[in-house]
């Protein structure tokens, strides 16, 4: 089972400087805590992850309202990131369109209406027209938000699975494809490099392409931009408008929460849980990315675009999906719950 040690440095505020609280890597590198109760959580984790049943990689990166760390667990990782890269996407997309987001997209009809499109052309040709009916018609802020959380509007009806990624696919290419989308976001969020897209949402990962990736850190730079306002050529009135498509309901202890999560079913199946949340405790900034190494166990095409791996009746990974689900949501659990 692979393990990188979590390596704590607490500030000590009687002016002794930085001293190491806990560290059994040496060639770890050291990470900055401001409150050595973030002791605890990490031995929390890695407590959770020696309970896990398999091979697993996990990425963790906590932050405050400034950016600065408080917790870090192979923050550097780049794993697959999936739909927690749109966060990054919904800035460059309505940053694009700030005196338009109540407007159509102009191209909308072109591009999903071409079935050979890239950003369409791996769906079915029920599913394009499903699309093409539910985008076409869409403002600007309503394809955001139905990439972020599947729903057309704050209030607007839900959508399906395909409708939710191909709505990140027209932004894509409304915007120039995925290599002019991962430069936008390289030139805006300078700290954010290990956010690269190089397929459209749900095409197959197996291709010489490959996975669009980031770093629970590169997450975490992108959120905690948004979350203070500090974004470069980004109003505040286009940074609202990105805060109400992230908004979900707070959890206990905290009056507001902002997040967008993901995850993929085929190999190397992974789950990403990163936001922020505000409340009496300040700002807290949390990445968590894990990810199964790939067992070649399910093929790619399964996700979503077909019946679930499990429904097919096919093996997923060396461990059920809900189990790699579950330690996601464990250790988010455990840096939101922190003092």
């Amino acid at each position: 089972m692979r393990r990188t040690c979590i390596v704590l440095i607490t500030a000590v505020s009687f002016g002794l400087g930085a001293c190491r609280l806990w560290a059994t890597e040496p060639s770890s590198p050291a990470v900055e805590v401001l409150d050595h109760s973030w002791g605890e959580v990490a031995q929390a984790i890695e407590a959770r992850l020696d309970a896990y049943p398999g091979e697993v990689e996990l990425g963790v990166w906590v932050g405050d309202g400034a950016g600065r760390t408080l917790l870090a667990r192979q923050p550097d990782l780049e794993l697959a990131v999936a739909s927690a890269i749109k966060a990054a996407f919904l800035v460059e997309w309505f940053a694009a369109h700030a005196d338009r987001l109540d407007e159509p997209l102009a191209e909308a009809e072109a591009i999903l209406s071409d079935p050979h499109h890239e950003a369409v052309a791996h769906f079915s040709p029920e599913r394009q027209a499903e699309i093409a009916a539910a985008l076409v018609p869409a403002t600007v802020r309503e394809i955001g938000f139905a990439m972020i959380g599947a729903r057309l509007g704050p209030e607007g009806p839900k959508v399906s699975n395909p409708v939710y990624n191909a709505a990140a696919n027209l932004v894509t290419a409304s915007l120039g494809g995925p290599e002019a989308m991962t430069a936008r976001i390289h030139g805006r969020f300078g700290e954010a490099t290990s956010l690269v897209v190089r397929r459209y949402m749900l095409a197959a990962r197996d291709t010489a392409r490959g996975d669009n990736t980031a770093s629970a850190k590169g997450l975490g730079m992108v959120l905690s931009r948004i979350a203070d306002g500090r974004v470069a050529g980004v109003s505040a009135q286009t940074l609202e408008a990105v805060r109400d498509a992230l908004r979900v309901p707070a959890p206990p202890g905290y009056t507001s929460h902002f997040r967008k999560w993901g995850s993929l079913n085929s190999d190397p199946q992974c789950r990403v849980r990163a936001g922020w949340v505000e409340g009496e405790r300040g700002v807290r900034i949390y990445a968590v990315m894990v990810q199964q190494p790939e067992s070649r166990a399910t093929p790619s095409r399964y996700d979503y675009l077909g019946p679930s791996p499990s429904a097919a009746g096919l093996p997923v990974g060396e461990v059920p999906a809900k189990e790699l689900a579950k330690l996601a949501k464990d250790v988010s659990t455990l840096v939101l719950a922190a003092p």
